[in-house]
């Protein structure tokens, strides 16, 4: 019997003298440490892994690539490398492409010990199935075992790149170059004032699909007749806000936006003789900037009314600006013309209605700065001076090239009604030119060298943009020639593209890839009024039009004040 079997069984018999604490415990005998947990004999290392935190959108569209990581801690006592074969693999379901990947690897020569964290970096890629799709992943060494804590379950929502989100109007219906298997449905306008249903001349700016502003005047009961302004961020619209504080009477905005981002604004202020031409800034990367609270005045060389401005920005920020200037007091109500058609200095024969209206002249004045409040706004000097005909010039448009190369159309006459342009070579307007259209309204644009004039019976005209040049056309846009309101706009492929009223409703054109134009679509719904129609081309050649609702015939009336994204093929 051994001696440690004869031990136990005494002490089983009741023999405890026989039993001695240090023969039997003996740390250098039975229990030696170092022979019986000697590190060298322990376990194999253990994988474990815990989840921390992740970054993924919770909203993509159909085949869009994007950014996603995942933050997992190593809580075993075995490192993790790419050379061990140790990665994120996807889950739910196990091994699934759904994101175009089943593995996240470890940067290559990158060892995680236990108690470290590391976050698996990668370009994932969007099903093209619309609707929510599950993402989560779990640690694995290749060909031994899945282990650890799964990733926090996310159901993405994945949009059809073709139908996403037009029901709100807000998102465009479609990426260019997006094969959707068919057209898209069309995206609905957006109410902009619907708590105030007295907007009018409402004009749009866009640098981006995500960056769009609108301004417009209030025409409607009670004193506070200010310009308001609203701006798309991306997400939503900014509240309804006044340019200015306080009331006032404010009308006819023109808006531009320079290369900065900024958007440079025109407007008359005051009624009757009172008006003068007020221009403000609005300077910021986003929506969250603001606008002067006092804007700056341009000079007047007569003490009556300054109205219809339009404005254009070169290529120093600096800002152009023309308007209608009245040579007479506005009398009211107007008195009869005399027997042989007299009326007082400054003053012409309405023959329609046989009344004494002030003349009017095309007034210019630029400031050579861009910063706002530097420098001084020179003039103002009268564009149209030398044209034929009665002095009645209304309705100015204006384009830059650049400081050496800025263009402006004006209508020009009394009762026969013409469109003249002038030039600005950075030092003096040349002599007026006629453009071979009757209208009483007109919109120019600069492109490839030339200036693009379209008019309010739907006529287009053009010319180059360099001194020496003659007219070309014009031509009918479409087959109604009884349009009105109108607003051209290039984008930055050449295209052009105009908006104007057709039977009370917004129609919309736009050239081809040949320069030709194509037949108008109407961008208003069927059954509503519409009037004053504006529009803007972003970076991206998406359309944004704007305008107002109103009640036919609407003369004079304001309404709602309407936006829609959109493009040409979206359109009916």
């Amino acid at each position: 019997m051994s001696r440690v079997v004869l031990l136990l069984t005494l002490a089983l018999l009741g023999c405890p003298s026989a039993v001695d604490d240090d023969d039997l415990f003996d740390d250098d005998d039975l229990f030696d440490d170092d022979d019986l947990f000697d590190d060298d004999d322990s376990a194999a290392p253990v994988d474990d892994a815990a989840f921390d935190s992740q970054d993924a959108p919770v909203q993509v569209e159909s085949g869009e690539a994007f950014e996603a990581w995942f933050l997992m801690r190593n809580s075993g006592t075995a490192a993790w490398s790419e050379a061990e074969q140790v990665r994120l693999g996807s889950q739910a379901p196990k091994d699934n492409q759904t994101w175009g990947a089943g593995r996240i690897e470890i940067e290559p020569g990158l060892v995680v010990d236990p108690g470290e964290s590391y976050a698996f970096q990668t370009t994932l890629t969007a099903p093209d199935e619309p609707g929510l799709h599950a993402l989560q992943w779990r640690m694995v060494r290749e060909q031994v075992h899945w282990f650890g804590e799964s990733t926090e379950l996310l159901e993405i929502e994945v949009l059809d790149s073709c139908l996403d989100s037009c029901s709100s109007g807000e998102r465009d219906c479609g990426e260019t170059g997006v094969d959707c298997g068919g057209p898209c449905d069309p995206c609905q306008p957006v109410e902009l004032s619907p708590e105030d249903p007295h907007g009018g001349y409402v004009r749009v700016e866009a640098t981006s699909p995500d960056r769009v502003m609108v301004v417009w005047h209030r025409a409607g009961p009670g004193p506070d007749d200010h310009v308001r302004w609203r701006c798309w961020d991306g997400a939503s619209w900014t509240p309804t806000e006044r340019v200015t504080p306080g009331n006032g009477q404010q009308e006819y905005p023109w808006i531009e936006v320079d290369h900065r981002g900024a958007f440079h604004l025109v407007h008359n202020d005051g009624g009757a003789d009172s008006r003068h031409v007020h221009y403000n800034l609005y300077e910021a990367d986003g929506c969250d900037g603001y606008w002067h609270d006092e804007p700056e005045v341009l000079p007047r060389t007569e003490p009556f009314s300054a109205a219809y401005p339009a404005i254009a920005v070169d290529e120093n920020a600096a800002p152009y600006v023309v308007w209608s200037q009245s040579m007479a007091e506005r009398i009211s109500p107007f008195p009869e013309c005399g027997a042989g058609g007299e009326c007082d200095e400054n003053e012409h024969c309405y023959e329609l209605g046989d009344i004494c209206i002030p003349d009017y002249e095309q007034h210019f004045s630029w400031r050579p700065s861009g910063a706002w409040g530097a420098g001084a706004w020179t003039g103002p000097v009268d564009i149209a001076a030398g044209a034929p005909g009665t002095r009645f010039s209304h309705h100015g448009a204006i384009a830059a090239v650049d400081s050496g190369s800025v263009h402006s159309v004006f209508m020009h006459g009394d009762p026969s009604r013409d469109i003249y342009y002038a030039r600005w070579d950075g030092s003096s307007w040349s002599a007026p030119e006629y453009t071979g259209i009757g209208a009483h309204m007109a919109d120019a644009v600069t492109a490839d060298g030339l200036v693009h004039v379209f008019s309010n019976n739907a006529r287009y005209a053009t010319r180059p943009t360099a001194a020496a040049g003659s007219w070309s056309g014009p031509w009918n846009v479409g087959s109604d020639t009884t349009v009105n309101f109108v607003k051209i706009e290039a984008d930055a492929e050449g295209a052009l593209h105009a908006t104007f009223n057709s039977g009370y409703r917004v129609a919309y054109a736009r050239t081809d890839a040949a320069g030709s134009w194509l037949e108008p679509r109407f961008a208003s719904p069927e059954g509503v009024s519409a009037h004053e129609p504006s529009l803007a081309v972003d970076d991206e050649g998406i359309v944004h039009l704007v305008w107002s609702e109103c009640s036919a015939p609407c003369e004079g009336e304001h309404g709602t004040v309407w936006y829609l994204r959109t493009r040409y093929d979206e359109l009916e």
